[in-house]
């Protein structure tokens, strides 16, 4: 049986609707080879979800018919805010893939002392990173877009976590505590969780991190890339305390 497409759109929905899907939603439609009258599914990244059928395509719009809505549940228990080092390259664009489809509902680029980041490039890179987003959920099947942040100091991360009540995990290689040591807040599930971009977190970032309420954890005795520790730490958390 072929997969009926998912195409996000930010306008606001509601069943019996025609919808004019934007340039980049229309061409989506055209790279699937969509014709006239085929079904797929439209959301809004707000939690609205609706079947519907193709009633006009051209090289610049889409126009949809929307006609039931769809009850689909894919969000975690979990609220995770990853503090992402920024990587180069396909190492950003794979650990924040992997981060969507593995439940991350927040999303924070940060600059470190070892990341390759300049502001000249920020909003070009921040477009880039948002359409990797958006099509990691049309294609695990979540409803709402994870939020992201505009790239943030890594000082400036900690003074924002510093008071919060939540599990805030800092991985690190040489550190003695794994995930099966710590316990989660059973009332609100918050956690954060903060890795270094390649090379890792300088032992003055650890330090830092640690005095502002990070747990140091490791994941084995082997030593990740960035983008394989995000998958790892996440794909973790849900089995430990989430929907795995």
């Amino acid at each position: 049986m072929a997969v009926i497409p998912r195409i996000y759109t930010p306008l606001s929905l509601e069943t019996g609707m025609t919808v004019a899907l934007d340039e980049r939603a229309a061409a989506h439609i055209r790279v699937l080879r969509l014709k006239l009258g085929f079904s797929l599914y439209l959301f809004d990244g707000k939690g609205s979800e609706y079947k519907a059928t193709l009633i006009k395509i051209n090289k610049k719009q889409a126009q949809i018919y929307l006609s039931d809505r769809i009850d689909r549940k894919t969000e975690s228990s979990l609220t995770i805010t990853l503090a992402q080092g920024i990587s180069r390259g396909d190492h950003m664009d794979f650990a924040l893939q992997k981060a969507v489809e593995l439940g991350v509902n927040r999303i924070i680029p940060l600059i470190t002392e070892y990341s390759n980041f300049s502001q000249d490039r920020a909003e070009k890179r921040l477009a880039h990173w948002q359409g990797i987003i958006t099509s990691a959920c049309e294609q695990c099947g979540r409803n709402y877009l994870p939020t992201l942040e505009n790239p943030q100091l890594f000082t400036d991360l900690l003074k924002a976590t510093y008071y919060n009540e939540e599990l805030k995990i800092l991985l690190d290689p040489s550190a003695n505590c794994t995930l099966k040591n710590l316990s989660l807040p059973i009332i609100n599930k918050l956690i954060t969780v903060l890795i270094g971009p390649e090379g890792g977190l300088s032992a003055t970032e650890i330090r830092q991190a640690q005095k502002s309420g990070f747990i140091g954890v490791q994941l084995g005795p082997r030593i990740l890339r960035t983008e394989t520790a995000t998958a790892a730490i996440l794909a973790n958390l849900q089995l430990l305390w989430g929907d795995f």
